[in-house]
């Protein structure tokens, strides 16, 4: 598959793992953030391991109302984390799923799982754009970048 993840699919690509704290605020229109740590275990190519502190902005449409801690993990090398998404958010009694594609809303990049209150209790549904800023703790190698 040319070990390129992000034009093709590669089920031994690269891969980044993250925990994380979130909230979003969207009714009608809103805003969401997130903050945790990300990791990239090198294991899969020749990717170097990585660790590092993540932040992220956003704004959309909908109706979700919510607080979480999640887990989850974006395709791609460690600095494909930082950039710019679109996030499907759906949030259900005391859990919450986020689907992570591309700006464009083209190609899926990764996925979050999480738990936590929601307003109302029967959940919500957002569309966000989002943009997420790393900051690594091991300085990033001149790798892939999905993210322009």
């Amino acid at each position: 598959m040319l070990s390129d993840p992000i034009n093709f699919f590669d089920p031994i690509g690269l891969i980044n793992f993250l925990v994380g704290a979130g909230g979003s605020g969207v009714a009608g229109t809103g805003a969401e953030e997130s903050f945790g740590v990300v990791m990239n275990p090198g294991v899969f190519t020749n990717e170097k391991p990585n660790i590092g502190v993540f932040g992220s902005i956003g704004v959309g449409g909908g109706f979700n109302i919510s607080a979480d801690v999640f887990a989850g993990f974006i395709l791609g090398s460690f600095k494909d984390v930082s950039g710019q998404t679109t996030n499907v958010n759906i949030v259900l009694p005391g859990v919450s799923f986020t689907f992570i594609f591309d700006k464009n809303f083209d190609q899926f990049w990764g996925a979050t799982a999480g738990v936590g209150p929601a307003f109302p209790p029967a959940g919500g549904f957002s569309i966000t754009k989002s943009g997420t800023k790393v900051i690594p703790l091991i300085p990033i190698r001149a790798q892939g970048n999905k993210c322009p």
